[in-house]
């Protein structure tokens, strides 16, 4: 049978195993998860877990999946323009998008290193990244695009998961205020770098 994904009692029942799997995960590690513990404490039974995932594994890629689309839409919509003209916005939407998904995000988004949602979306800020930058500065050389961007996916998630963990009453919009801030720093000054470089050759 199929499962009907805008019925609202599937989103209560898959909002409510989210929930229970970022509880349970801050008391092991997710691999150590299993089903029955999972039924078990938000009391569904298995068959109804069954019925919209096959097991642990395919429900954290679906939520990760669910994030990433969620992500996706939002840098679709941000163009030059856009930047141009309400860049704290474009900031203020990402840093809502993630508070909303605040549980799970700071689950995914723990390691860098390893995560792989904190990958895909490295991925995709970096494509974004490069193609604005190239639009804004097309006179910066390579090597400059290439620290910009990394500065600014490595530094927004390094942010946002110390956001999460440290100070998690800091509200989307003072986020996406210190963003902003940083991000015109970084532009700023590695423009006038290049721009004096190139004056004097």
């Amino acid at each position: 049978m199929a499962i009907n994904e805008n019925d609202s009692r599937v989103r209560r029942t898959k909002k409510l195993i989210r929930q229970g799997l970022t509880e349970l995960a801050q008391e092991k590690s997710i691999d150590k998860i299993t089903v029955k513990e999972l039924t078990d404490k938000i009391d569904i039974n298995r068959g109804t877990f069954y019925l919209h995932y096959s097991d642990i594994e395919n429900l954290v890629d679906c939520i990760r999946k669910d994030i990433y689309e969620g992500f996706r839409r939002i840098l679709d919509d941000v163009t030059l323009e856009r930047i141009l003209k309400e860049p704290g916005e474009i900031l203020f939407d990402i840093c809502s998008f993630l508070k909303q998904n605040s549980d799970i995000c700071s689950l995914l988004l723990s390691s860098y290193e390893t995560s792989a949602l904190a990958r895909d979306i490295g991925a995709l800020l970096d494509e974004k990244c490069r193609e604005l930058l190239m639009q804004a500065y097309p006179n910066l050389n390579k090597e400059a695009y290439v620290f910009l961007s990394e500065y600014f996916i490595y530094g927004g998630v390094g942010l946002v998961r110390s956001w999460f963990k440290l100070y998690p009453d800091k509200t989307p919009r003072q986020i996406s205020e210190l963003l902003l801030k940083l991000t015109k720093s970084g532009i700023i000054e590695i423009s006038k770098s290049e721009a004096k470089e190139n004056l004097q050759k």
